[in-house]
């Protein structure tokens, strides 16, 4: 009598989310979710997607590819150049004094219809 043999069953693949791999390069989850928008060209392709439903799509990586995923991190980062606020421009550290003083100097000539 031979025992009876089970049948072989692949083992199911754990896929690992956004979450995993942000702990594993280190950064939060909306940092990495900020990256993977700005350079979507450049992520590790997925090896499976989950339908969350409402037209929301999630991808999803296999464990191991983890040296990917660091190189694609050095090409996201490397990408930055930080920008030096310059004076007068939008954004820049003197731009909210600019404004501040045309408006006052409105303000001082009637306004033009300007009202606080």
């Amino acid at each position: 009598m031979q025992p009876e043999q089970q049948p072989a069953i692949a083992a199911r693949p754990r896929y690992q989310g956004r979450a995993r791999i942000a702990a594993m390069l280190g950064v939060s989850s909306d940092l990495l979710e900020h990256w993977i928008r700005r350079h979507p060209d450049r992520m590790p392709e997925p090896d499976a997607e989950l339908d969350e439903g409402r037209g929301r799509v999630a991808p999803l990586w296999l464990p191991g590819r983890d040296a990917e995923w660091q190189a694609w991190r050095t090409s996201v980062t490397a990408t930055r150049t930080p920008i030096a606020a310059q004076p007068g421009r939008i954004g820049g550290a003197t731009s909210h004094h600019l404004l501040k003083q045309m408006f006052s100097a409105l303000l001082l000539r009637g306004g033009g219809g300007l009202r606080w």
